[in-house]
């Protein structure tokens, strides 16, 4: 190997492992996935409208993400009641995992299979937890599962 395709390669390993997490949200589109709805599925952009909003990352092969299901949904009942938007993303897997894994939910989500998403927020594992501002700044950006929804809402700063 030629020593400048060392150098290369150092560098956009260099870039991949030391340019760390997103500060602002991607403005892609995702598919909007309702289970509910007699529509087929649309694409749409994330939005915040409130003074923070959370945004969490599921896959459906992620232990931690099942075991993490029911402090999520508790969480997400707590935080509509207090007008902060949650939004549930799942992805890194196939359309069809998704599709199933989205079930599991009560409410509508947004599908990454090709995990586009993900890559642009500079996340490592899942689940992944980001608290953003409507302007898109990112204010928490954290990855790891919740046993409760108090011990997921303190650990990001959204308790009352």
């Amino acid at each position: 190997m030629r020593l400048w395709h060392l150098v290369v390669l150092l560098a956009l390993a260099g870039i991949y492992f030391w340019s760390g997490p997103a500060t602002t949200m991607p403005a892609q589109t995702m598919v909007y996935y309702d289970k509910n709805s007699t529509e087929q599925a649309t694409k749409r952009s994330l939005s915040c409208l409130r003074n923070r909003c959370l945004t969490i990352y599921l896959a459906p092969w992620c232990p931690y993400c099942k075991s993490s299901h029911t402090a999520i949904l508790d969480a997400v009942k707590q935080l509509d009641a207090r007008g902060i938007s949650t939004t549930v993303i799942l992805g890194r897997d196939t359309p069809e995992a998704l599709l199933e894994y989205a079930a599991d939910f009560p409410f509508p989500v947004y599908l990454d299979p090709n995990q586009a998403y993900f890559n642009q927020l500079g996340m490592k594992g899942v689940p992944h937890w980001v608290v953003w501002s409507p302007g898109g700044k990112i204010i928490k950006n954290e990855s790891g599962g919740f046993s409760s929804a108090d011990s997921l809402l303190y650990y990001l700063d959204l308790e009352e």
